[in-house]
């Protein structure tokens, strides 16, 4: 994951899985994108199994949407072959 001194994870609002959402919109190396988007996937995927469904969560269930509609997005520019070029 992509974490520098200039990306504390106190700067996160949600810092359970948000610094991992940040990696992969970050990655421009295509052959790192994959893992990037497969541990936003596990750190967000594990985040909502840990939150309940109530209102005081109501804001990050929809910043979770959010980034995964975002993932969905990256996920179709990563190549179907790992020997495609693009």
């Amino acid at each position: 994951m992509y974490l520098d001194d200039t990306s504390p994870l106190a700067d996160f609002k949600y810092p359970e899985w948000q610094p991992w959402y940040r990696s992969a919109l970050l990655e421009f190396d295509r052959k790192k994108l994959s893992d990037c988007v497969k541990a936003a996937e596990s750190a967000i995927y594990g985040r909502l199994a840990s939150i309940p469904r109530d209102p005081n969560h109501h804001d990050e269930r929809d910043a979770i949407h959010d980034a995964l509609q975002g993932l969905s997005y990256l996920k179709q520019e990563l190549p179907d072959d790992p020997w495609d070029s693009r």
